[in-house]
């Protein structure tokens, strides 16, 4: 594969979502199986340079588009406090 870096625009969905759902870095890093640092790294480019927490643009690419599946997959936190209290 080719050394396709994170983008600007994946790393804000990945912010974007992470909003969404309330989900901090360090739950976020224990959902995906990733170090805290690892999260960082992807809620910034790597257009410039590739961040010391992965081997690989590839594998920063590949890890970054499971955590956004993964979120996505989670309900909103507005839609699970509403459930909560009802």
């Amino acid at each position: 594969m080719a050394d396709i870096p994170w983008t600007e625009a994946q790393a804000q969905s990945l912010r974007d979502l992470m909003s969404q759902k309330a989900v901090g870095e360090p739950a976020l890093a224990h959902l995906s199986a990733l170090s805290v640092d690892q999260v960082k790294a992807l809620l910034v480019s790597s257009e410039h340079g590739l961040p010391r927490h992965f081997y690989s643009h590839d594998i920063m690419v590949h890890a970054g588009r499971r955590v956004l599946q993964r979120l996505q997959a989670l309900p909103d936190a507005q839609a699970s406090r509403t459930s909560a209290t009802t």
